[in-house]
């Protein structure tokens, strides 16, 4: 009787290690798919800070120029409302200096676009600058989203992935 019991638990314990391992060998691809996901949506809001702080930092530093330094040939309008002069060589100097790894590539005046408010009526009062980043996945920055497998349905577009971020900064008089 007492050896019928020892058999008893051996093929027990056999079958208990069986269903782990088919239990692990069903939920890893699960557990993995979700890590990636989670992996995924932190990267996103880590660069939609970072378009957010280049956003402001950008704004500031043309508010700045244009209001305190008098550099209103950053403005296509001159000294009325108007999108920024992209020829501009102060414009283009501020931009271009401006530059975070991995979101923000130096000299990628393209990735901004900016608008000078000027106010034309005694109730506008105060004039600022609004600028807003665009981060786009390309050459020399990381892919996003991430796309490991690039087959069947787990492809993304990535041309069609962008994160955008707007500032507006008042200029000083």
């Amino acid at each position: 009787m007492v050896r019928l019991a020892r058999r008893h638990r051996r093929t027990t314990k056999g079958a208990t290690l069986a269903e782990v391992a088919g239990s692990i060998a069903l939920l890893l691809p699960i557990l993995m798919g979700l890590m990636m996901v989670i992996i995924e949506v932190s990267d996103y809001f880590v660069i939609k800070h970072l378009v957010a702080y280049v956003a402001r930092q950008a704004a500031h530093e043309l508010a700045y120029s244009y209001g305190s330094l008098g550099h209103t040939s950053m403005n296509s309008n001159g000294t009325t409302s108007g999108a920024a002069n992209t020829g501009d060589a102060t414009y283009l100097a501020l931009i271009n200096n401006i530059a975070v790894p991995g979101v923000i590539k130096k000299n990628s005046s393209a990735q901004f676009r900016t608008y000078f408010n000027i106010p034309n009526s005694p109730s506008m009062s105060q004039s600022y600058v609004t600028v807003t980043v665009t981060y786009r996945s390309g050459p020399g920055l990381p892919e996003f989203p991430w796309s490991p497998l690039k087959v069947g349905g787990a492809t993304f577009d990535i041309a069609s992935s962008t994160i955008n971020s707007t500032c507006s900064w008042p200029i000083p008089h």
